[in-house]
């Protein structure tokens, strides 16, 4: 009554107060709400999802976390998160409207539907997750995972949103992942080798599957993921199964336990190197960034396949081994596999867990999880691991945990004190810890829970400290970047072992993916310009300390015991310096590129220790600037760079274009789409009734993606570069894949295989479209330099080993009239082995703006790059430096000369003399000189790529001339030669390309182990020199023939600078031989999948 009787009267003061408390309540109510995840309005209905039978029971095991927030990011937020950087090595990549969800554990992003060429194509996926963390920055590591069903589908949601308090769904139907054309693969690699081959089942159909992504938040370090599938039509669905596509994401390391490799890594010590696994779990790892996530399925017997940085999970489906596993999933004959019946829903389930670096803090969450379902204990294990007279370690350690019959368990990961913890369930555990300066130390068993405290001794490093000082003549000091390689001198004292040992060093972490080369115990990149320290283990070693092909190198023997110290002043000089010439490496990846798990950082300090001037972002399908990098580590003066993308389609070849615009807001940071939607029925005039039968055939043909990435130039460039990568590499090489005839210009492969719009109106290969199915580009096209649709360049030197097949593609296009830039490149993907910068393109920019900083800061510079690139003005090298390559001859009554470059093009008619001189650090051998003139028996017909060298028209032996120079008493020599020789060349328009090597006085490898490979020797390829001979001022040489099947082998005299004609020889790679139909078959499938 008497609370009535106050309302009544309405007293002022009273609603004065009661104002006041209620608007100073609302944000604490609203907090409370949102901490304590108070039911909302679901953004999803229940009539929207695909349930499957136990999907309620499945959702309920799962405890509600303390307190979650969900929320769509705007542009404000994503900052606000903190998050760390691909310069750091991380794969954040959130954009506003995609959805955060917060728990007081972990930190997640799921992405809204969306559209970008990937690994997951259309979003309803996590994207990015990390823990909780005091210092509030997001470490992100997770790259991609989403569903691989049928071989080539993956969800295409409809919606994404909150569907319960803790739990986001996505939930559509299938739609083809354009990353990947299992059809494609099947129709060229399979039938190469069965020709009946056919797939059980049509991938690039449409199936009746209405399909829910459910993720479940709990109250840890994890959650769950539910698939769940219905079938919706009137027949059964056969040949199911549920199956992930993961890309691995940021620096991390693969860490799968039941694989061969016990641990860390994923290429197999295998005799057939298939990285196909028994996959029990999952997970990936991050020293760097203390950061780790996993796939923990509830399913057994799990099989993966794992290619370049991107793993397919099929549940289940392990039949035998991984190798029968995959073959009979690709036949057919898997008993795995499951029908979908009309109305049938199925489910699959698994964990994801968040962890802070260590594969340990996965296992630690999986074995909670498994121990309240089970109702039993687990127990937490301590340690320190030790070095005497150390407190702080040279790196962190990891400490591998094994079970009674050595199977690896976990690994987990100590701080630099030695400090570590995990968890585990009741049992004996063998403990065995590393550093990776230092062998392991010695295994110590221990039980659990009776013991919870582990110590373990490793032995103490040397320490040696180095510094690199580049000596100019006139005795300034400046100290560089480079890099510095251990040599063992005899057995190195740390033995990596990847096979055959009881305790693997892949169960302490990754020695597989970038192996250091044999007899190497070590390399280390100087990044900081002043002495840096390095921790080795004690032994005797060769120090060499170089930094690429034009300096000099410098090496010292050392012999240094246990905690030993001895300081190094490594002087070098820039003795084979390349003036008026920018050095560049157009094909570079890195932590962008699923298969490249290489921070920026670690790339612009690789590339600053060897040399390079300019380094080209090309990474799979994204754009990558490596400015901020460059500037992080104050390494503007010593590197440059300009950003492109890789154009990675799955089953017709790959292709660079540079520079492009970079736009962080929009998919993939602006790359390019190659397998985009659009309405193609209208251009090409398909009728209604036929557009079913050309629903998915929606990828670019190659002349669309060349003038889409033309057209991608930054405003204030004056042109682009589109670049033909890796032309021959089998399933990744353009001219391999279309079946391309270089005489004819013509291709044989079915369009329709690769999802390209047939240009002939129907699909079929050439004997059933009048013997052109179109994928390559027109003669006429290729003429027209300002064409759109026509390619720039080609990847001469990519591998070393493919140079000759290339070489002889490319001289064809020359002798067609056709000209196209020869172009060297690393596309390195690794820190060593994949060599950084070997092959180089060096391009003429002239003297004066030969500099990294000019090149940054002058537009001008920056397109006399681009311009000259384009126009030929290159040579490719991986050791050797040309100072000038120049024909001279009669114009009239004087003498001219041309020099390379299109538009260097000379009308000269007698008297011709070539003028060449080439230089090169002493450490870099070279002997032989080849002249090619209008070579013409090179072309290949289709399926038959030439792999012997082409003739030359002039080759001789050559001895170069040792000069040196002394600077306040340090000596450094350079190799010097150079001559002029008399040429009678074809009467017609005639091209010249000289190619200087070592042929003869190379054995052992002169320049290893700044070039890591002991195979790969010196050469130097030259860009064409063109003559007009009849002056119509045209190019129209005499067109090519196709090549002899088998070129006669050279001979060789010593003409110290005679053009004696010869033939040529090659030894060419040998090729490998399996016997097994199932190992040589896979052999060629993973090769296929690699995506250089």
């Amino acid at each position: 009554m008497r609370k009535e009787s106050h309302i009544t009267q309405r007293n002022f003061t009273g609603k004065v107060l009661l104002l006041i408390t209620t608007l100073t309540l609302i944000p604490v109510l609203l907090f409370l709400v949102s901490k304590c995840g108070t039911k909302t309005e679901s953004e999803i209905k229940d009539e929207e999802l695909a349930k499957a039978p136990g999907l309620e029971e499945s959702i309920n095991q799962i405890p509600k976390p303390k307190s979650i927030t969900i929320k769509k990011l705007e542009e404000k937020d994503i900052e606000n998160l903190k998050p760390s950087t691909p310069e750091e090595g991380a794969a954040f990549k959130a954009k506003p409207g995609d959805i955060l969800v917060e728990t007081d554990k972990i930190r997640v992003i799921i992405q809204q539907p969306s559209r970008e060429i990937g690994v997951s194509t259309y979003g309803g996926n996590i994207i990015d997750a990390d823990i909780k963390r005091e210092d509030g920055t997001f470490r992100d590591i997770v790259g991609e995972e989403n569903w691989f069903w049928f071989l080539g589908h993956t969800l295409k949601p409809e919606k994404v949103g909150k569907w319960k308090e803790n739990i986001i769904a996505a939930t559509g139907k299938l739609d083809l992942l354009d990353y990947i054309n299992a059809n494609g693969l099947a129709e060229t690699v399979f039938k190469s080798y069965i020709p009946n081959f056919e797939l059980p089942f049509k991938v690039d159909e449409e199936r009746p599957i209405k399909a829910t992504k459910y993720f479940v938040f709990s109250d840890g370090n994890h959650v769950k993921i539910i698939d769940v599938a219905c079938n919706e039509g009137k027949e059964e669905i056969p040949f199911f199964f549920f199956a992930d596509i993961i890309d691995s994401g940021g620096d991390v390391e693969f860490f799968i336990p039941s694989s061969e490799l016990k641990g860390y890594g994923y290429k197999s010590p295998l005799p057939t190197g298939l990285s196909v696994f028994k996959t029990d779990f999952i997970a990936f790892v991050s020293e760097k960034l203390d950061s780790s996530y996993g796939i923990f399925p509830e399913t057994e017997n799990n099989v993966s396949l794992i290619v370049s940085g991107v793993a397919a999970i099929a549940y289940g489906m392990l039949e035998g081994d991984g190798l029968n596993s995959l073959l009979a999933i690709a036949r057919g004959t898997s008993s795995k596999f499951i029908t979908l019946k009309p109305s049938e829903c199925l489910k699959n389930e698994k964990y994801f867990i968040i962890g802070n670096g260590s594969a340990s803090s996965l296992t630690d969450e999986f074995f909670r999880i498994k121990s309240r379902k089970e109702n039993s204990e687990v127990y937490q294990v301590k340690g320190k691991v030790s070095i005497s007279g150390l407190q702080v370690l040279p790196s962190k350690p990891h400490i591998a945990v094994f079970d009674k019959q050595n199977k690896l368990i976990t690994t987990a990961g100590g701080d630099i004190y030695g400090n570590f913890k995990l968890v585990l369930p009741a049992g004996e555990y063998k403990f065995v810890a590393e550093i990776k300066e230092m062998p392991p130390s010695e295994p110590k068993l221990i039980s659990v829970p009776s013991v919870q405290d582990v110590e373990l001794q490793i032995g103490k490093p040397s320490k040696i400290i180095i510094s690199a000082v580049e000596k100019k003549i006139s005795g300034e000091e400046i100290n560089i970047p480079a890099k510095v390689s251990f040599i063992c001198q005899g057995e190195c004292p740390k033995k990596i072992c990847i096979k055959g040992c009881e305790i693997l060093s892949t169960s302490f972490r990754d020695y597989v993916y970038d192996p250091l080369p044999d007899g190497v115990q070590e390399v280390v990149f100087l990044k900081d310009l002043k002495p840096e320290e390095i921790y080795i283990s004690p032994g005797s070693y060769k120090i060499v300390v170089s930094r690429g092909m034009e300096y000099s190198r410098y090496e010292t023997d050392v012999n240094i015991g246990p905690g030993e110290e001895t300081r190094i002043k490594a002087y070098l000089h820039k003795v084979a310096n390349a003036d008026g010439w920018l050095s560049a490496d157009t094909h570079v990846h890195a932590v962008n590129s699923p298969d490249s798990p290489v921070s920026l950082i670690d790339r612009v300090i690789t590339f600053a220790g060897e040399g390079v001037d300019v380094i080209i972002s090309t990474d799979h399908d994204w754009l990558t600037d490596y400015e901020p990098a460059i500037a992080l580590l104050g390494l503007k003066d010593f590197l440059s760079s300009l950003v492109g993308q890789e154009i990675t389609t799955f089953s017709y070849g790959h292709f660079n274009a540079y520079p492009l615009k970079l736009d962080k807001k929009a998919p993939s940071d602006g790359a390019l789409d190659w397998a985009e939607k659009y309405d193609r029925y209208q251009k090409y005039g398909i009728k209604e009734s036929e557009k079913e039968k050309f629903r998915f055939l929606r990828s670019l043909h190659p002349k669309e993606i060349f003038k889409n990435a033309h057209l991608m130039k930054p405003e204030n460039f004056q042109r682009n570069i589109v670049q033909v990568n890796h032309p021959r590499s089998g399933g990744m090489g353009y001219f391999d894949y279309v079946l391309l005839d270089t005489l004819r210009l013509t291709t044989a492969i079915d369009p329709c295989i690769h999802r390209i719009f047939p240009p002939a109106g129907t699909c079929g290969g050439a004997d059933k479209v009048g013997g052109d199915t179109g994928l390559f580009i027109p003669l006429q096209t290729l003429k027209d330099m300002a064409n759109l649709e026509r390619f720039d360049a080609i990847e001469v030197y990519n591998s070393y080993y493919e140079i000759p097949i290339v070489i002889n593609d490319w001289f064809t296009f020359l002798n067609h009239g056709v000209h196209i830039t020869g172009v060297g490149v690393s596309d390195t993907h690794q820190k060593i082995q994949v060599h950084p910068g070997i092959g180089r393109t060096f391009v003429w920019v002239g003297k004066g703006n030969d500099s990294p900083s000019k090149f940054r800061e002058d537009i001008a510079v920056k397109n006399t790059f681009i311009n000259n690139l384009a126009d030929g003005k290159v040579f490719i090298s991986n050791g050797i430096i040309l100072e000038e390559f120049k024909l001279c001859g009669a114009r009239g009554n004087a003498e001219e000369c041309a020099e390379m470059g299109w538009s260097n093009m000379k009308n000269l008619t007698s008297n011709f003399k070539l003028k060449i001189r080439v230089k090169s650090a002493d450490w870099v051998k070279f002997d032989t000189l080849k002249i090619f003139i209008n070579t013409r028996e090179t072309a290949a017909r289709s399926k038959q790529p030439v792999k012997k060298w082409p003739t030359p028209s002039y080759a001789t032996s050559i001895t170069p001339i040792r000069q040196e120079i002394e600077i306040q008493g340090n000596r450094f020599g350079w190799m010097v030669f150079e001559t002029e020789i008399p040429l009678t060349p074809p009467a017609e328009d005639f091209w010249v390309v000289a190619v200087v090597s070592c042929e003869n006085s190379c054995e052992p490898n002169p320049m290893f182990p700044v070039v890591v490979d002991k195979k790969v020797k010196p050469i130097l390829i030259t860009n064409p020199i063109y003559i007009d001979q009849n002056g119509d001022g045209r190019f129209t040489p005499s067109p090519p023939t196709y090549a002899k099947e088998s070129p006669q082998a050279p001979h060789y005299e010593n003409h110290q600078a005679e053009g004696k004609a010869i033939n040529s020889k090659s030894k060419g790679r040998k090729s490998d031989s399996n016997n097994e139909e199932r190992k040589m078959l896979l052999e060629k499938i993973i090769k296929s999948l690699h995506i250089h």
